[in-house]
């Protein structure tokens, strides 16, 4: 006696097998996508926090220098006028808190510009970056017009080695993640 065939109903078609390969294959390039942008939005964030603490860093540095009276009235002005902070560590035969030409911010001017590494490791200066260069780091000196002999505005403006090359209309334009920082020094008793 032959038994009877039965067709069994369990299973997956050949179309829903497709649907779902579909929906898992849209699903993980949407979660790599979102990976991608992670990782890039955590090396701007990266970028971003490197280039304020240079800043900082920089203008920790312009601060320190000498700039008071010493002595009673009529005091004598004492300015650290030979300081080169282009150099690590600084050493002499630099231009202190001497007024910067204009423009110190936007170009490498020697003596206002130094450039560090990913690490922020000083790597070197002078009017273009060394090879290992990421971030450069430029400062301006200004005596404040209404008091320039016991005033100062310290700028201290930090960007990519990359991002300071960019141009519009021959003019260098500022980028998201850059550091730009303004001081005032005041000239004080010894």
């Amino acid at each position: 006696m032959a038994l009877p065939i039965r067709w069994s109903q369990d299973g997956f078609t050949l179309v829903e097998v497709l649907v779902a390969a579909l929906l898992i294959t849209t699903l993980l390039i949407n979660v790599a996508a979102l990976g991608a942008v992670a990782v890039r939005t955590a090396t701007t964030a990266r970028r971003q926090t490197s280039a304020s603490l240079l800043a900082i860093q920089k203008m920790e540095q312009l601060l320190g220098l000498t700039w008071a009276w010493a002595g009673p009235a009529p005091a004598v002005p004492l300015s650290d006028l030979t300081t080169d902070l282009s150099r690590d560590p600084a050493s002499n035969g630099g231009s202190g808190l001497s007024p910067s030409s204009p423009g110190a911010l936007d170009r490498n001017l020697p003596g206002y510009v130094d450039y560090l590494d990913e690490a922020g490791v000083w790597v070197g200066t002078g009017p273009e970056p060394p090879p290992r260069s990421v971030f450069v780091r430029r400062w301006s000196i200004d005596p404040i017009a209404s008091d320039p002999d016991n005033m100062l505005v310290l700028q201290v403006f930090v960007t990519t080695v990359e991002a300071s090359r960019r141009q519009i209309a021959g003019r260098r334009v500022r980028q998201p993640g850059d550091a730009y920082i303004v001081d005032v020094k005041a000239r004080v008793g010894q």
